[in-house]
């Protein structure tokens, strides 16, 4: 077999000669070309099975020939060894299907052994893995375990659908590139990639004894990232080597409770507070979106959930884990009140495992998610052919039956004579309006009396009736058992 060196420098052309063997690995001839030109003659004239290649190059460049080499007869394996970080650079070699491995200049001995073993099939020497592995991604070197350094986590907000639009849907060509610029920030950095699409972008390790200074190099690899429109966060924390795999747990654990308005995107440890406050509209944005279900409103649905997270929003610290304990919240409410099994497995997925935690860092995540349960709860409920005002009128009822509502208050608020609505109930409905307020009222206290923080007495209060010993009656009516009795057992 023939191997072929392409680089307009004779030292990079002697390292790689001198640093493997590649007799060990099979080739019998090594040839060699200071430019693309030649080289491309030497590839159609020779047939070499294995192509180093330099990307930034007079004239022709790497990018031009690797697109002359889309399906190369016979096809030949190409390692890309450029001191160049350009991201054009980097595209264009992972799209070209018979690209193996990136490899930085300086050249590493080792990566170049992983290099060439991923080419041929022969791992000859102990050490000698692919550069990712799973959770053993990264530099392979053993470190000691009582090395100082810094072991941070990168997140990358709406990880899978940046690799879509920005990385021509190829997880590897995201993986060189982020590589690549963990390498150009921290030279000997240690790394592992979990995985594209779940929790984190990259777990790395960063042997130093000055946490400051790395902290500060990590900021500004978040700008560059940002330069290419991918919004990043980091959290970091100082620790020995032996240390990492403990730290990498603490770090993931920690990352949902990660400040989403704060200014500082690169964040230590130990300032995360762990911390889930309640919301005190939660009970009107129950009853937006309860009211958007029952009666079918899709039109309305989007709207209303705009509306609830820019109120969200403006909580500090906002966190993931508030964003998901809100959802949870919400679902959980409307569960209850919709007395909910008929949903289809897919439309009751959980709210955490529909929405990866790396796409929770930007609000489409949730949103999507919780139009899509709402929705699937308005479908099961076909629209009725109400009276566009009487509609309106129902809709009210929903979301304000904690307030005192009369036939009077209502026919001064839709223009309808008192008569003409109680009407209207028993016509649509069937039922008269003080049942159907009351229906509603019981409806939602079934949701908080879920909680066990909340009292009776206080309950009744909170959806409208104006005795607890009214409320108890009506309850028992509706449910045959009292609200005690139902709490109790709900707990």
């Amino acid at each position: 077999m023939k191997a072929l060196i392409i680089d307009d420098e004779i030292s990079t052309r002697e390292s790689i000669k001198t640093m493997i063997n590649l007799k060990e690995y099979g080739f019998d001839e090594v040839l060699e070309a200071t430019n693309c030109q030649d080289g491309y003659v030497l590839i159609c004239q020779e047939h070499p099975s294995l192509l180093f290649l330099d990307m930034n190059m007079p004239m022709v460049d790497g990018t031009q020939l690797l697109s002359m080499l889309q399906h190369p007869q016979p096809p030949v394996s190409i390692i890309v060894v450029s001191g160049y970080t350009d991201f054009r650079y980097t595209q264009s070699a992972i799209q070209n299907k018979h690209v193996i491995d990136y490899i930085q200049k300086p050249i590493d001995p080792k990566a170049l052994r992983i290099a060439v073993s991923r080419a041929t099939g022969k791992y000859l020497y102990t050490d000698s893995r692919p550069l990712w592995n799973g959770r053993e991604t990264g530099v392979t070197a053993k470190l000691s375990r009582t090395e100082k350094g810094v072991a941070f986590m990168l997140v990358i907000a709406n990880l899978e659908q940046m690799i879509c639009k920005q990385f021509v849907s190829s997880g590897d060509l995201f993986r060189y590139f982020l590589e690549d610029q963990l390498q150009t920030a921290f030279p000997g950095i240690r790394y592992s990639f979990p995985g594209y699409t779940r929790t984190y972008a990259a777990f790395c390790f960063v042997k130093s004894d000055k946490a400051e200074e790395v902290a500060l190099k990590i900021a500004q690899l978040l700008e560059r990232l940002e330069q290419q429109q991918l919004t990043a966060w980091v959290i970091w924390e100082s620790c020995a080597s032996g240390g990492t795999e403990s730290s990498c747990q603490q770090l993931e654990v920690a990352l949902p409770y990660l400040n989403l308005s704060a200014q500082d995107r690169c964040v230590r440890l130990e300032s995360v507070r762990r911390e889930t406050p309640a919301f005190p509209e939660q009970n009107l944005w129950i009853r937006q979106l309860i009211a958007c279900a029952e009666f079918g409103e899709q039109q309305r649905i989007a709207g209303t959930v705009d509306g609830i997270l820019r109120s969200f929003a403006h909580t500090d610290p906002l966190t993931i884990a508030m964003v998901q304990r809100l959802i949870s919240s919400l679902r959980s409410a409307m569960d209850s009140y919709f007395s909910l099994d008929t949903l289809a497995a897919s439309q009751q997925s959980d709210f955490r495992d529909a929405c990866p935690l790396c796409d929770m860092f930007q609000p489409d995540g949730a949103r999507t998610w919780l139009i899509q349960y709402v929705s699937a709860l308005a479908q099961t409920n076909p629209t009725p052919c109400y009276p566009e005002n009487f509609r309106e009128l129902l809709i009210y009822i929903q979301e304000n039956y904690s307030q005192n509502l009369t036939l009077q208050t209502l026919s001064e608020q839709f223009y309808f004579h008192p008569s003409t609505i109680s009407k209207l109930f028993v016509k649509y409905l069937q039922t008269n309006f003080t049942r159907y307020v009351n229906d509603v009222r019981l409806r939602n206290a079934v949701v908080l009396l879920q909680s066990d923080k909340v009292k009776i007495t206080a309950i009744s209060e909170q959806v409208g009736f104006e005795s607890a010993s009214y409320f108890c009656r009506q309850f028992k009516a509706k449910y045959h058992c009292s609200p005690q009795d139902y709490k109790a057992l709900h707990q």
